[in-house]
């Protein structure tokens, strides 16, 4: 098999929120986490 590849689109102000909401907190680790954790379970 050839090479895999994966972005992960983490980006966006948040203004109703007040901050990045990429970095926002859920269940003690920052948003974009979940996506990185469930991408390295495929690659």
């Amino acid at each position: 098999m050839g090479e895999k590849a994966c972005v992960i689109l983490a980006a966006g102000e948040g203004r109703r929120l007040g901050a990045r909401k990429q970095f926002l907190e859920v269940a003690g680790k920052p948003l974009f986490l979940f996506s990185v954790e469930k991408a390295l379970k495929i690659f």
